[in-house]
Protein backbone atom coordinates (compact mmCIF):
# COMPACT_ATOMS: atom_id res chain seq x y z
CA UNK A 1 0.00 0.00 0.00
CA UNK A 2 1.48 2.81 -1.31
CA UNK A 3 1.75 6.40 1.06
CA UNK A 4 -0.93 8.03 -0.60
CA UNK A 5 -3.50 4.78 -0.09
CA UNK A 6 -2.28 4.62 3.80
CA UNK A 7 -3.37 8.45 4.39
CA UNK A 8 -6.51 8.00 2.19
CA UNK A 9 -7.61 4.63 4.29
CA UNK A 10 -6.31 6.44 7.73
CA UNK A 11 -8.62 9.63 6.27
CA UNK A 12 -11.30 6.95 5.54
CA UNK A 13 -11.38 5.51 9.45
CA UNK A 14 -12.03 9.40 10.77
CA UNK A 15 -9.37 9.01 13.45
CA UNK A 16 -9.69 11.80 15.96
CA UNK A 17 -6.12 12.63 16.02
CA UNK A 18 -6.07 13.27 12.16
CA UNK A 19 -3.71 16.41 11.94
CA UNK A 20 -4.10 19.60 10.06
CA UNK A 21 -0.63 18.61 7.73
CA UNK A 22 -2.55 15.40 7.00
CA UNK A 23 -5.30 16.98 5.54
CA UNK A 24 -2.80 19.18 3.88
CA UNK A 25 -1.34 16.21 2.25
CA UNK A 26 -4.65 14.32 1.45
CA UNK A 27 -6.04 17.29 -0.52
CA UNK A 28 -2.91 17.70 -2.18
CA UNK A 29 -3.30 14.61 -3.36
CA UNK A 30 -6.63 15.45 -5.32
CA UNK A 31 -4.91 18.72 -6.65
CA UNK A 32 -5.27 20.93 -3.78
CA UNK A 33 -3.23 23.79 -2.63
CA UNK A 34 -3.00 25.55 0.39
CA UNK A 35 -3.71 29.48 -0.83
CA UNK A 36 -1.78 31.60 1.06
CA UNK A 37 -2.96 34.97 0.01
CA UNK A 38 -6.50 36.81 -0.18
CA UNK A 39 -8.45 37.59 3.52
CA UNK A 40 -9.14 34.55 6.03
CA UNK A 41 -10.21 34.56 9.52
CA UNK A 42 -8.38 33.24 11.82
CA UNK A 43 -8.41 29.81 11.93
CA UNK A 44 -10.33 29.42 8.34
CA UNK A 45 -7.90 28.29 5.42
CA UNK A 46 -8.53 28.03 1.71
CA UNK A 47 -7.41 25.47 -0.73
CA UNK A 48 -8.10 25.47 -4.20
CA UNK A 49 -7.50 22.73 -7.25
CA UNK A 50 -6.69 23.72 -10.81
CA UNK A 51 -10.26 24.44 -11.90
CA UNK A 52 -10.41 27.01 -8.71
CA UNK A 53 -12.65 25.04 -6.42
CA UNK A 54 -11.95 26.46 -3.45
CA UNK A 55 -12.39 24.58 0.22
CA UNK A 56 -12.55 26.81 3.21
CA UNK A 57 -12.09 24.68 6.68
CA UNK A 58 -10.78 25.57 10.18
CA UNK A 59 -7.67 24.18 11.35
CA UNK A 60 -8.84 23.60 14.67
CA UNK A 61 -11.20 21.09 13.90
CA UNK A 62 -10.19 18.33 11.74
CA UNK A 63 -13.13 16.05 13.32
CA UNK A 64 -15.35 18.51 11.31
CA UNK A 65 -12.79 18.42 8.21
CA UNK A 66 -13.53 14.15 7.68
CA UNK A 67 -17.42 15.27 6.92
CA UNK A 68 -16.72 18.38 4.70
CA UNK A 69 -14.22 16.70 2.08
CA UNK A 70 -15.97 13.30 2.17
CA UNK A 71 -19.22 15.12 1.25
CA UNK A 72 -21.37 13.93 4.11
CA UNK A 73 -25.04 14.43 3.79
CA UNK A 74 -26.25 13.39 7.22
CA UNK A 75 -28.33 16.77 8.19
CA UNK A 76 -29.44 16.65 12.05
CA UNK A 77 -32.31 19.56 13.20
CA UNK A 78 -31.45 20.85 15.97
CA UNK A 79 -33.94 22.61 17.88
CA UNK A 80 -36.56 24.79 15.50
CA UNK A 81 -33.78 25.68 13.32
CA UNK A 82 -32.76 23.62 10.65
CA UNK A 83 -30.26 25.93 8.46
CA UNK A 84 -28.70 29.24 8.16
CA UNK A 85 -29.68 31.59 5.23
CA UNK A 86 -27.59 34.82 4.38
CA UNK A 87 -27.28 36.24 1.23
CA UNK A 88 -29.12 33.54 -0.68
CA UNK A 89 -26.78 30.84 0.71
CA UNK A 90 -27.84 28.08 3.02
CA UNK A 91 -26.16 26.73 5.38
CA UNK A 92 -26.05 22.79 7.30
CA UNK A 93 -26.40 22.99 11.06
CA UNK A 94 -24.50 19.95 12.50
CA UNK A 95 -22.88 19.02 15.94
CA UNK A 96 -19.96 17.18 17.06
CA UNK A 97 -20.41 15.93 21.09
CA UNK A 98 -16.94 15.01 20.79
CA UNK A 99 -15.38 18.36 20.10
CA UNK A 100 -18.70 20.30 21.87
CA UNK A 101 -18.60 22.79 18.82
CA UNK A 102 -21.88 23.34 16.52
CA UNK A 103 -20.73 22.90 12.80
CA UNK A 104 -21.65 23.23 8.94
CA UNK A 105 -21.36 23.89 5.45
CA UNK A 106 -22.69 26.64 2.79
CA UNK A 107 -24.94 23.89 0.86
CA UNK A 108 -25.08 23.57 -3.18
CA UNK A 109 -21.91 24.59 -4.10
CA UNK A 110 -19.32 23.57 -6.24
CA UNK A 111 -16.61 23.39 -3.35
CA UNK A 112 -16.38 23.80 0.23
CA UNK A 113 -17.08 26.74 2.81
CA UNK A 114 -17.34 25.23 6.70
CA UNK A 115 -18.05 27.04 9.30
CA UNK A 116 -18.24 26.28 13.37
CA UNK A 117 -19.11 27.95 16.74
CA UNK A 118 -19.96 27.19 20.03
CA UNK A 119 -23.17 28.30 20.55
CA UNK A 120 -26.02 29.00 17.41
CA UNK A 121 -25.32 32.31 18.18
CA UNK A 122 -21.36 32.04 17.06
CA UNK A 123 -22.16 29.66 14.38
CA UNK A 124 -24.24 31.87 12.88
CA UNK A 125 -22.05 34.60 12.98
CA UNK A 126 -19.41 32.42 11.74
CA UNK A 127 -21.44 31.08 8.90
CA UNK A 128 -22.27 34.75 7.85
CA UNK A 129 -18.81 35.39 8.23
CA UNK A 130 -18.02 32.93 5.52
CA UNK A 131 -20.26 33.35 3.06
CA UNK A 132 -19.37 37.29 3.20
CA UNK A 133 -15.43 36.30 2.43
CA UNK A 134 -16.15 33.63 -0.01
CA UNK A 135 -18.24 36.55 -1.80
CA UNK A 136 -15.15 39.30 -1.67
CA UNK A 137 -12.34 36.52 -2.72
CA UNK A 138 -14.46 35.85 -5.71
CA UNK A 139 -15.02 39.84 -6.48
CA UNK A 140 -11.00 39.91 -6.09
CA UNK A 141 -10.85 36.91 -8.08
CA UNK A 142 -13.00 38.75 -10.67
CA UNK A 143 -15.44 35.43 -10.55
CA UNK A 144 -18.83 34.69 -10.57
CA UNK A 145 -19.71 33.84 -6.79
CA UNK A 146 -21.52 29.85 -7.66
CA UNK A 147 -25.28 30.39 -6.95
CA UNK A 148 -26.86 27.59 -5.20
CA UNK A 149 -29.47 25.76 -5.95
CA UNK A 150 -29.92 27.08 -9.86
CA UNK A 151 -33.49 25.56 -10.52
CA UNK A 152 -31.57 23.15 -12.65
CA UNK A 153 -30.87 19.42 -11.42
CA UNK A 154 -30.51 15.61 -13.21
CA UNK A 155 -32.45 13.07 -11.75
CA UNK A 156 -31.38 9.47 -12.32
CA UNK A 157 -34.18 7.03 -12.06
CA UNK A 158 -35.03 3.54 -13.32
CA UNK A 159 -36.13 3.23 -17.21
CA UNK A 160 -39.33 2.30 -15.91
CA UNK A 161 -40.48 5.10 -13.77
CA UNK A 162 -38.93 7.56 -16.32
CA UNK A 163 -41.79 6.10 -18.64
CA UNK A 164 -44.45 6.00 -16.39
CA UNK A 165 -44.04 9.57 -15.39
CA UNK A 166 -43.53 10.67 -19.16
CA UNK A 167 -47.25 8.92 -20.15
CA UNK A 168 -48.55 10.48 -16.70
CA UNK A 169 -47.14 13.89 -17.99
CA UNK A 170 -48.56 13.56 -21.91
CA UNK A 171 -51.97 12.25 -20.09
CA UNK A 172 -51.76 15.65 -18.24
CA UNK A 173 -50.97 17.61 -20.95
CA UNK A 174 -48.45 18.51 -19.33
CA UNK A 175 -44.44 18.93 -19.55
CA UNK A 176 -42.33 15.79 -17.87
CA UNK A 177 -40.93 18.90 -15.74
CA UNK A 178 -43.81 20.39 -14.67
CA UNK A 179 -45.18 17.22 -13.62
CA UNK A 180 -42.20 16.45 -12.11
CA UNK A 181 -41.89 20.11 -10.21
CA UNK A 182 -45.45 19.15 -8.91
CA UNK A 183 -45.06 15.83 -7.46
CA UNK A 184 -41.61 17.94 -5.61
CA UNK A 185 -44.40 20.60 -4.34
CA UNK A 186 -46.83 18.14 -3.36
CA UNK A 187 -44.16 16.32 -1.03
CA UNK A 188 -42.82 19.30 0.39
CA UNK A 189 -46.07 20.58 1.58
CA UNK A 190 -46.22 17.50 2.72
CA UNK A 191 -43.71 17.73 4.78
CA UNK A 192 -42.72 21.80 4.84
CA UNK A 193 -38.41 21.63 5.75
Amino acid sequence: MSKKEKLIARFLNMPSDFLYDEMVKLLGHFGFEEVKKGKTSGSRVKFEDRGRVPIMLHKTAPKWDYEDVSDATDQRNIGIMKYLEHKGYTGSIEYSAEDGLLYGKVLGLQGLISYEGETGKYLEADFQQAVDLYLADCKLAEKSPDKPFKGSFNVRISADLHQQAALLAMESKTSLNSFVAEAIRNRISKDPA
